[in-house]
């Protein structure tokens, strides 16, 4: 797909950055600052390709239960970042696994509020908004034919390969 067709989603990508970070002001909530938003919206609206190998569904499941998941360790683990995060990594790689699904932005859902210390509840809802904002606008760019379908096929690991490494 040509530069020229792909403007407008760069545009509304930028766009929707620009409202998150209004929000989070009008609403006096950093939480719902989610940085990697942005990466997310070059993967599922302007790169001609998703850049990860996901359904939408799955994109909104991995990322809500990363973002519940850092939030949760955050209040129920009073543990130094150096043994939460490693934790956090861990989970993520099962979830992706278990989904079949590669959407590696979920290992910035599920350990950002660690490194922030996160312990607000509006983070997870403001992942689980941001996130299906994306994806319904993605589907709405692949109706008017400014990026290709998504084209997901889930990849399952044989089981020994899964336990022995």
């Amino acid at each position: 797909m040509s530069l020229r067709r792909r403007w407008l989603p760069i545009l509304l990508a930028g766009v929707f950055v620009v409202a998150m970070v209004a929000a989070a002001g009008a609403l006096r909530c950093p939480e719902v600052l989610f940085p990697e938003t942005a990466a997310i919206l070059c993967g599922a609206w302007i790169q001609p390709h998703q850049a990860w190998n996901v359904n939408r569904p799955r994109m909104i499941a991995l990322m809500c239960a990363g973002a519940v998941f850092g939030t949760a360790v955050n209040l129920l683990l009073p543990w130094p970042l150096w043994l939460r995060a490693p934790l956090g990594f861990l989970f993520c790689a099962t979830l992706m696994n278990v989904a079949g699904a590669d959407m590696t932005p979920v290992l910035s859902a599920a350990i950002l509020p660690m490194v922030l210390g996160t312990r607000e509840w509006a983070y997870p809802v403001a992942v689980a908004v941001l996130v299906s904002l994306v994806c319904a606008g993605q589907v709405a760019l692949e109706h008017l034919g400014l990026r290709e379908k998504i084209d997901f096929r889930p990849f399952r690991l044989p089981l020994r390969q899964t336990l022995l490494g």
